[in-house]
């Protein structure tokens, strides 16, 4: 999103305000799903008493009226005159201000419309040149809305802000017209979306900075302050789904001995749904502070250790508290380096599916520790048939290497030294990590059948791969389908990895 606050700024607007003559005025409920915005609009004087009629629908002159109020336009009025903009009616500095900055503009006959309503089209156009919102930058998923449409990058624009939903997850429905509620809360996002900060000094300057869901209900929060509080009131904080400005009613809240962090308890059903955001408002001192907190579906685990990693299932094992321990799957979009996460201590956020949803290293990466069980860490992608050994050299078919520049060597799942291999072993290795195996994953059996894309062999089937080795000429070859269909009927050695994939066939 860009800000050009030089658009706003050298204008100099002196206005007056003008009364708003309604017959009914409909009360703000707390319940509402707008009572929030509301009050922070009243409160800022940017909605007037009496002004505020949720259901009725917005007009265009009165739309002029709030973006006036709600932004510090300081440009010099223009000249702009409208004969259907009447004194009595209308606030004509308003509407002259937001034409002369372009927020919104007059038609070709000359008027401005102040009496029509605006849509949900219109009202994008004019909060991103308002607001100076960067059109474009997300494609939208309304079947009622096509890239062709005049507003479609206004309208993607704020959809990538947060400022502007659809109706329905496929339907933006652009020409209903907007009510005063709708405005309101829109406006209410704009300016939360594009404010800045102002520092202020003691605790008005405090900012929530982590909120946990201490529970799966999510009625249970943890808050964290930028800095040590001395009290706090659940009138202070407002708590919202972002979206659709659902209200979610705060029952209590407590502060802890520190200061930093406090307890709030929501009311029975109002906990915060998983996988949702949330807009959270602190008010000190007439001050409002803004947290947006995206709530996972999660479970924290803090302190714990990775005690064991798997990168073929991609899984991980951990312990916590007193000698309690679970088993992590690692979903595949989660980004983990496995062997950077071994023995590390972290804070660890899982779902109820036993899936690892979250994860913060707390501690500093030491060298790993190679071993039997660790080894399985690694990919080994390099294999060496041992025809000659030489002592810690092994040469190979089409290769040797030095057994003595390798961290660790196992067998079976321990340990040995480059003593105890042997001519006619196939040792898997990593050249970069240094650790080798010697392969103990093999069938002896008689190839059965053979298929264009693999083998039978004693009934279990086995796709092509790795290399065969030709004893006549001594000569390695693709393990293929012209290879199986010479070897069909014969006996073989065949050893795989721990994918079970073939790596290397001899008779």
């Amino acid at each position: 999103m860009k800000h050009d606050k030089a658009k706003r700024s050298g204008l100099i607007v002196f206005f007056f305000v003008i009364a708003f003559i309604v017959t009914t005025v409909a009360p703000v409920s707390g319940e509402s799903w707008y009572s929030t915005e509301v009050e922070e609009l009243t409160e800022r004087g940017i909605l007037k008493p009496g002004q505020f009629i949720a259901d009725a629908e917005i007009t265009r002159a009165e739309f002029a009226s709030l973006i006036m109020r709600a932004l510090p336009l300081e440009e010099e009025l223009s000249a702009y005159s409208f004969p259907d903009v009447e004194e009595e009616k209308h606030d004509v500095e308003a509407v002259r201000a937001v034409t002369a900055a372009q927020m919104m503009n007059g038609y070709p006959d000359g008027s401005f419309r102040p009496e029509d309503s605006l849509t949900r089209a219109e009202i994008t156009k004019v909060l991103s040149l308002a607001y100076h919102i960067e059109p474009g930058g997300k494609e939208l998923p309304f079947s009622d809305l096509s890239d062709s449409h005049w507003a479609a990058n206004y309208i993607a624009g704020l959809v990538s802000e947060g400022i502007v939903t659809g109706v329905t997850p496929d339907l933006y429905k652009p020409d209903e017209t907007l009510t005063w509620a709708q405005a309101a809360v829109l406006i209410h996002r704009a300016n939360e979306a594009t404010r800045e900060t102002v520092p202020v000094p003691n605790e008005t300057a405090t900012e929530i900075v982590e909120v946990e869901a201490l529970s799966s209900d999510g009625r249970f929060l943890e808050l964290t302050f930028s800095e040590p509080v001395h009290s706090v009131d659940k009138s202070q904080f407002s708590i919202f789904h972002t979206a659709s400005g659902q209200k979610h009613g705060v029952e209590s809240i407590e502060l802890m001995e520190d200061g930093r962090k406090a307890l709030v308890t929501m009311y029975h059903g109002a906990g915060l749904l998983a996988v949702a955001d949330y807009t959270i408002q602190y008010t000190v001192a007439g001050e409002t502070s803004t947290y947006h907190y995206y709530r996972n579906e999660y479970l924290r685990i803090p302190k714990a250790k990775i005690t064991e990693v798997d990168v073929t299932d991609r899984e991980i094992s951990i312990s916590y508290g007193n000698g309690q321990k679970i088993i992590l799957e690692v979903p595949a979009e989660i980004e983990i380096d496995f062997v950077d996460a071994f023995n590390r201590e972290a804070d660890i956020w899982h779902n109820s599916l036993g899936e690892l949803t979250l994860y913060k290293l707390t501690n500093e990466a030491k060298d790993v520790k190679k071993n039997s069980k660790f080894i399985n860490q690694f990919k080994l992608d390099e294999f060496i048939y041992i025809e000659g050994l030489e002592g810690t050299t092994v040469r190979g078919l089409h290769d040797e290497i030095d057994l003595a520049d390798y961290d660790v060597i196992v067998k079976g799942h321990k340990t040995i030294s480059a003593e105890e291999v042997k001519q006619g072993d196939l040792l898997l290795f990593n050249s970069s990590d240094k650790v080798v195996e010697v392969c103990t994953n093999l069938l002896t059996g008689r190839i059965d059948a053979v298929f264009a894309d693999g083998v039978d062999i004693d009934d279990d089937f086995y796709e092509y791969d790795g290399y065969y080795w030709a004893q006549r000429d001594e000569r390695l070859y693709d393990f293929d389908l012209k290879i199986a269909e010479e070897l069909e009927g014969r006996r073989v050695t065949v050893f795989l990895n721990k994918d079970d994939d073939v790596v290397f066939v001899k008779r």
